[in-house]
């Protein structure tokens, strides 16, 4: 496949480095690194993180209730709301998507 037959947004996978098309671009017209202009191609899909709220707090409260007292974890999963949860998911979120426009 030729290069111009890439649409633009596709991620490419180019010496185990993950990088747009418009990257490569800039990086073979600026000659930055001659090792690129004979490498491998290829198309790839970046993997976007996600996480999620109630599992960060299933596995932290598990953590946590090693060093409880008993009934611990029953306790405080009563003083966890669903707004709780959906909050710590939005916070979560905003974070990720920070990093997803940086690249």
């Amino acid at each position: 496949m030729k290069l111009s037959e890439i649409k633009d947004d596709e991620m490419l996978l180019v010496n185990e480095r993950v990088m747009s098309k418009e990257g490569l671009l800039n990086e073979l017209a600026d000659n930055k690194s001659c090792g690129i202009k004979n490498s491998e191609v290829y198309t790839t899909k970046q993997y976007q993180a996600n996480l999620d709220a109630k599992t960060i707090l299933e596995d932290s409260i598990e953590n946590e209730y090693q060093n409880m007292f008993e009934d611990w974890d029953q306790d405080i999963w009563n003083d966890i709301t669903e707004d709780d949860i959906k909050n710590i998911q939005i916070v979560l979120d905003r974070i990720l998507e920070r990093r997803r426009n940086t690249m």
